[in-house]
């Protein structure tokens, strides 16, 4: 009898629990902040808490029977319903994946969601359990963070002082428009992100590099000194200064270098040490125009330059106040700039400012002028005057010259971005819906309409190809195509390529035999490249080729692996074998107009080449014909030489 009790009151008291741990999950399925739902294998919706109510707008009685179709976007609905397949089939997904909901207002809400399978006690799959967060304002947040990146990198781009931002292994991560035109200009090479900064620096010159670095992790500002030879034999002096870039918790993310051309100051107090020790030997020899002035502007000397300069004799100036020859726009600058530098004894004073010459035309002068008022042997400021004319009229033209190539690259740019966006996008639709269709996915189809689609596929790919092709060549032209150098299995390269070319090996008609000699060696090279390079060739040998064969071949040679691609079409005359490869140059005759093209492709495969260090011959035969022999070498490409490096 105890015991029964007992059993009893243990029995209760595991429900009493079972009850508890129920209530307090279904608190949490309520108040959860993100929305839950489940629904059947079939999608129908089986509960909602009140985040779902909260986010989709509808009261759980709305939502309760219906199909996730209700409330997801069909682009949603499908992802689901694949990623279920491919969960069903045994593959291990991801847990979450981002997704898009329709309120009941008709918006469209992105959300991550999390799914996970709901079995029964016997294991078998009852339906799906997904837990949905609201990404708006994440989405909004980004949006901004986005914003705030290009406003700063707008900044840090129109600078006139040249940046580049080291990480703490002294890596290059980026650098400004002022330090990529100056090395160009310096040193005829670009700078490149993801170098190490130990390619541009001379190696006697890396332990005091080291040791700034060192000092600027460390919180010190370190600026220095520095001349710098070009390529050629020109010696310009810098400012650098390295400063520590720290995150909001003084976390220091790397060193920014700044770097200042101070060639035009150094010459100047160059200029002005000789002219203060040498002048009363050099000042009467002076191409320059030297100029003394009295404390109230009256002229008291000037040199026998000024007739070369200006047309004025001396004595045609002395004794008159200096502002009657300058431009009526700039006298009331040079009258401040002038009363600035008669304040302060020993002030150089800097200015460029129009004066009228002897024939009436205007000449820009660029002066340095000195107040050496309380010098006895001088008693007056001095003012050292050179005619910029011509060299502002080049410095205007270079501005117009290069505002204009900036232009012409903005709407380059802008051309492509729309060209990738608005083309691109939609071939990529299309051609996504039409192998759906193809496949049957929506119903099974009748022979017409199987050829009319595979019709449209093979348009619609050949038209992304050649979108391809042409960003391809302005990438190529711009120098933004960079090489990722791996290593590579020809063998296998030319297996992976003779799987995706199925489709045009089976539209063609054509035979194809592909043989490759064992063994061979691997190759240092762009993979992706090559695998464009040995499609352009196919690509070109099965639309020449209306009947017979076409054959692809690698074998080592040279210190390297030749790829052959031969094919038994019309051939190319010998008088048009030196002109295939330029670019938009295409065979006149009726097999051209039938297989169309751009005429880029062979001059991609050989500026890709090019890049690769590799080459490319053609042999031909009209009506035997073609036969393209690609090679390249084991090592990879060519790098530059060590002399071609920047300095710090």
């Amino acid at each position: 009898m105890q015991d029964t009790e007992k059993t009893k009151a243990e029995l209760i008291r595991e429900l009493s629990g079972l009850r508890a741990s129920e209530e307090r999950y279904r608190r949490l399925f309520e108040n959860a902040n993100d929305a839950i739902a489940t629904f059947t294998v079939d999608g129908i919706i089986t509960s909602v808490n009140r985040g779902a109510e909260r986010l989709l707008g509808y009261s759980r009685a709305e939502l309760i029977g219906q199909h996730v179709r209700k409330v997801a976007t069909p682009a949603s609905v499908a992802l689901a319903e694949k990623r279920a397949r491919r969960w069903l089939a045994g593959e291990k997904l991801p847990p979450g994946f981002e997704a898009e909901l329709v309120r009941k207002d008709g918006s469209v809400v992105p959300v991550e969601a999390w799914t996970r399978a709901m079995r029964d006690p016997a294991g078998n799959l009852v339906g799906f359990q997904g837990i949905y967060r609201d990404l708006t304002e994440r989405r909004r947040v980004e949006a901004a963070l986005r914003a705030s990146e290009a406003t700063l990198r707008a900044v840090f781009e129109s600078s006139q002082q040249a940046f580049i931002l080291l990480d703490p292994q002294r890596v290059i991560r980026t650098f400004n428009r002022v330090a990529r035109e100056r090395w160009r200009r310096l040193y005829g090479r670009e700078l490149r992100e993801g170098e190490s900064v130990y390619g541009y620096v001379r190696p006697e010159d890396r332990p005091a590099f080291d040791s700034r670095f060192g000092r600027a992790l460390h919180g010190e500002i370190i600026t220095v000194e520095r001349p710098v030879r070009g390529e050629g034999s020109e010696v310009y002096w810098f400012e650098f200064t390295y400063s520590p870039v720290f995150t909001e918790d003084r976390q220091c993310l790397g060193v920014c270098l700044g770097i200042v051309d101070i060639t035009g100051r150094k010459q100047a107090e160059e200029a002005l040490r000789r002219s203060e020790h040498y002048f009363r030997s050099l000042i009467e020899h002076a191409l320059d125009v030297i100029t003394i002035v009295n404390g109230d502007g009256t002229v008291r000397y000037v040199s026998p330059s000024a007739e070369r300069v200006l047309g004025y004799a001396a004595a045609a100036v002395v004794g008159r106040s200096g502002l009657e020859f300058v431009h009526p726009g700039d006298a009331p600058a040079v009258v401040r700039a002038f009363a600035r530098v008669t304040r302060r004894p020993e002030r150089l004073w800097c200015a460029e400012y129009r004066v009228r010459h002897r024939d009436g035309t205007w000449r820009v002068l660029e002066a340095i002028g000195r107040n050496l008022l309380r010098d006895p042997a001088v008693a007056g400021v001095v003012i050292n005057s050179r005619d910029v004319t011509e060299r502002k009229e080049a410095e205007a033209a270079l501005r117009h010259a290069t505002a204009a190539a900036e232009a012409a690259n903005r709407a380059k740019s802008e051309f492509l971005a729309t060209m990738s966006h608005e083309l691109r996008t939609p071939l990529g639709v299309i051609i996504g819906y039409t192998s759906m269709l193809l496949e049957e996915f929506f119903g099974q189809l009748g022979g017409e309409q199987v050829e009319t689609l595979r019709r449209v596929d093979t348009n619609a790919r050949e038209l992304l190809d050649l979108i391809a092709a042409v960003l391809d060549m302005s990438r190529l032209e711009a120098g933004r195509l960079p090489v990722e150098v791996t290593r590579v299995d020809v063998a296998a390269l030319l297996r992976e390529l003779q799987a995706e070319t199925r489709g045009l090996q089976d539209q063609s008609g054509l035979t194809f035999r592909w043989h490759v000699d064992a063994p061979l060696p691997a190759l240092w090279t762009d993979p992706g490249k090559l695998k464009i390079i040995v499609k352009n060739l196919l690509s070109n040998a099965v639309k020449f080729t209306g009947a017979g064969a076409v054959a692809v071949a690698a074998c080592s040679r040279d210190g390297g692996v030749e790829i052959c691609v031969r094919d038994t079409g019309v051939g190319i005359p010998r008088e048009a074998l030196a002109l295939i490869f330029e670019p938009f140059r295409q065979l006149e005759g009726a097999s051209t107009r039938h297989s169309g093209g751009t005429g880029l492709g062979l001059h991609i495969v050989k500026r890709l080449l090019a890049l690769l260090g590799g080459t490319v011959t053609v042999e031909s035969e009209v009506g035997r014909g073609s036969t393209f022999r690609v090679w390249l070498p084991v090592g990879g490409p060519s790098q530059c030489s060590v002399e071609q490096k920047l300095l710090s």
